[in-house]
């Protein structure tokens, strides 16, 4: 018998022919000859499907699972011996190593993948944060001073007491008049008082009390000074005083600088409260202006740093007409808002050399009350006019605008622009109204009170959100007290009145930086402004931040005493932020 070979799968199957017969059914015997069995076929095994499974599927950050692969044919049969290839969606979530283990890394969901001979099978992981049982915060001192900082820490826990670094920490202040807490636990003290201080991690807190005690303060005066030198001239030697107050105002450190070099500081620095003597080099100096700012920095103190604008005029050596002096009111009466006598005098000069503003004042008051008057003329250009030259003609020019602009016509607008300004109007055209003119003018004055406090149903009284209101209604009143006061019919002191809503004017001193009354209104305004932008409508309208300025004045001039000293701190601030944005190198110097 011989064999027949017939190919299957790569390997030579041998059958004796007899087989074949028999097989076929032809009735062929073997002839007894031994039949060889086939031999064994052997076949690569390729791969189906890939399972993968997590122990366990959900995990908290820093935790780790275990991924295993499942690896089988198309039959179903395992196939084992392959290489697993790992992968993971989302690294930042979950990494995974070559073995499968998983790493959570951040909270979310990531799928994890297992690669095999170009099959693929996956699972998600879900990672979570470890639930905060507790939260503990910490200060290293409770007590702080206003204007200095203390940095809060708060550390939430696990329930076996195990820090827990993933959460958000939310801090909050249950007085920011008091102390405000930043996102960073940065406590800073803002009012004398107690607050409480909270850091909340998911829906647990803890909290601690902090005590606000009066802090440092700096002030230096006078914030400017102007002098006068001939050209060729000795050093001119001036000073000013620096006053540190607080606790530890002793040894409080300053240090002082200046921007020119004509300027000499005698100290650059030291501690307490000190006399700042400096002097200006005239020397080769040409006529002209001369201004250098001195920048006194206190360290944590509030209102530092603070500054003194010194302005030196050089004249040629012929030249013995500048300098500053005093000259009494042209008109007969001194005003009692804005006006000084320093300030007549320069006015005076001013109009002797026909100075360009005097020309520009002198233009605007001729053309009042005509077709050709300035916009927003109320009569305030023919009114400065009369004060600088006591000529009735432009005081009863003025007049004859004013008064018909006195009567209510746009309510909350005209109060808050219009308010002070035009009780000083008041107060310089004294003189030349008759007493029948001063009646009706106080009149009408009386309606504008009476509708910045609410009185009558006009309005609803102070609107202490409002910055712009508030500041025109809370100078409108203090001039109608310090300008008119016992010459008025009503009696009254506005300064002492309580609007519609219960508020109180709150007189001339704060009490603190809040909204208990007008007065502490315009105290916590400009402390929202420290830095010098002011916090509502300066962008647009920068009359607010002057009437704001003019109000401080007025009172000051009228009183002999600075009641605003938040305010000369914001001007001193403001005319820096605005010089910058003009020239920040101040080249214009």
């Amino acid at each position: 018998m011989f064999p027949i070979q017939f190919p299957v799968n790569r390997s030579v199957l041998r059958i004796p022919f007899g087989l074949v017969l028999l097989v076929s059914g032809l009735g062929v015997a073997s002839c007894g000859a031994e039949v060889t069995p086939p031999a064994r076929v052997s076949a690569e095994v390729r791969v189906a499907l890939v399972a993968v499974s997590l122990a366990p599927t959900q995990v908290a950050v820093g935790q780790t699972s275990q991924a295993t692969a499942s690896v089988k044919d198309a039959n179903g049969n395992p196939v084992d011996g392959r290489v697993v290839t790992w992968a993971s969606s989302e690294p930042g979530i979950a990494t995974v190593s070559s073995s499968g283990q998983v790493v959570a890394a951040a909270v979310g969901r990531a799928t994890v993948t297992a690669t095999v001979e170009g099959v693929n099978g996956s699972t998600e992981l879900t990672v979570f944060l470890v639930p905060v049982a507790t939260v503990d915060v910490s200060i290293a001192d409770s007590t702080v001073a206003v204007g200095a900082t203390r940095q809060a820490l708060a550390t939430p826990r696990d329930a076996l007491g195990n820090p827990l670094s993933d959460w958000t920490v939310t801090w909050s202040s249950s007085d920011t008049a008091i102390a405000v807490v930043g996102p960073a636990g940065l406590v800073r003290g803002i009012g004398v008082g107690l607050a409480v201080i909270s850091a909340t991690v998911d829906t647990v807190s803890d909290r601690f009390n902090v005590l606000v005690i009066p802090g440092l303060t700096a002030s230096i005066n006078p914030t400017s000074n102007f002098d006068t030198a001939s050209q060729g001239s000795a050093p001119r030697a001036a000073s000013a005083q620096l006053t540190i107050a607080g606790p530890g105002s002793a040894d409080a450190p300053w240090s002082a600088t200046k921007l020119k070099s004509w300027t000499t500081l005698a100290a650059a620095g030291g501690t307490g409260s000190a006399t700042l003597n400096y002097q200006r080099t005239v020397g080769s100096l040409v006529p002209g202006f001369y201004v250098d700012t001195i920048t006194v920095t206190v360290a944590g103190a509030t209102g530092s740093p603070v500054r003194l604008i010194d302005t030196l005029q050089v004249l040629a050596a012929a030249d013995t007409t500048a300098g500053v002096g005093e000259a009494p009111s042209p008109t007969g009466r001194n005003p009692k808002l804005i006006w000084t006598k320093k300030r007549q005098f320069v006015w005076n000069r001013m109009r002797a050399e026909n100075h360009v503003w005097w020309q520009l004042i002198k233009s605007n008051a001729e053309r009042t009350g005509t077709a050709a008057e300035r916009s927003n003329d109320i009569g305030q250009w023919a009114t400065l006019a009369y004060q600088i030259t006591g000529d009735p003609s432009y005081g009863r020019r003025a007049w004859a605008r004013v008064q018909t602009r006195l009567p209510i016509t746009y309510g909350g607008n005209q109060i808050r622009e219009q308010f002070g300004e035009t009780v000083m109007l008041y107060d310089w055209l004294y003189p030349v109204l008759t007493a029948a003119e001063r009646a009706q003018y106080v009149g009408e004055l009386n309606k504008w009170a009476d509708f910045a406090l609410g009185l009558g149903g006009a309005s609803n009284g102070i609107r202490l959100g409002d910055s712009d209101f508030t500041v025109g209604a809370y100078f409108g009143l203090a001039f109608m007290d310090l300008a008119i006061g016992a010459a008025n019919p009503r009696g009254v002191s506005f300064l002492a009145a309580v609007d519609k809503q219960g508020t109180p004017v709150g007189g001339l001193t704060a009490t603190g930086a809040n909204r208990t009354s007008a007065r502490n209104a315009v105290a916590d305004f400009v402390r929202l402004a420290e830095g010098g932008e002011w916090i509502e409508s300066t962008q647009y309208n920068p009359g607010t931040a002057v009437l704001l300025l003019m109000g401080a004045d007025g009172v000051r001039t009228a009183t002999g005493v600075d009641h605003f000293p938040e305010v000369t701190r914001l001007g001193q601030q403001m005319a820096a932020t605005y010089t910058y944005r003009i020239s920040p190198d101040l080249n214009q110097y």
